[in-house]
């Protein structure tokens, strides 16, 4: 037998994991922050909303103790940045919300299901 080690990319986790929110009916939608780009489109982007450090998934299912769930996805290695630190403190001050940080894919059902109370 070959002891092959796949490397799991974070794009990975959160494909799976949306395969997981969808057999669970859970409202979801997510925020496509990463991307390559030039000053002038960045600049652009920026007058348009996008925020560095939002996080990956933006869950949410009114009715319950935290109305949203902010999930930041990360590989096993995987660090949060300085700014993505900064938006999980902005968001855990209001008792509505909540963020979380999920290290691969266990870790982020865990996550979702403490979010929904199971």
């Amino acid at each position: 037998m070959y002891n092959v080690k796949m490397k799991v990319r974070e794009c990975d986790i959160q494909k799976a994991l949306c395969k997981y929110l969808d057999l669970l009916k859970v409202n979801y939608f997510a925020v496509c922050n990463e991307r390559k780009t030039n000053p002038i489109a960045g600049y652009k982007f920026k007058t348009m909303g996008v925020t560095s450090g939002v996080s990956d998934l933006v869950i949410y299912s009114p009715g319950i103790k935290y109305s949203v769930l902010f999930l930041e996805l990360k590989t096993l290695k995987g660090r949060v940045t300085t700014s993505q630190r900064k938006f999980g403190t902005r968001v855990n001050t209001n008792p509505a919300l909540r963020y979380c940080v999920a290290y691969g894919l266990t870790d982020a059902q865990n996550c979702v299901n403490t979010y929904l109370g199971r």
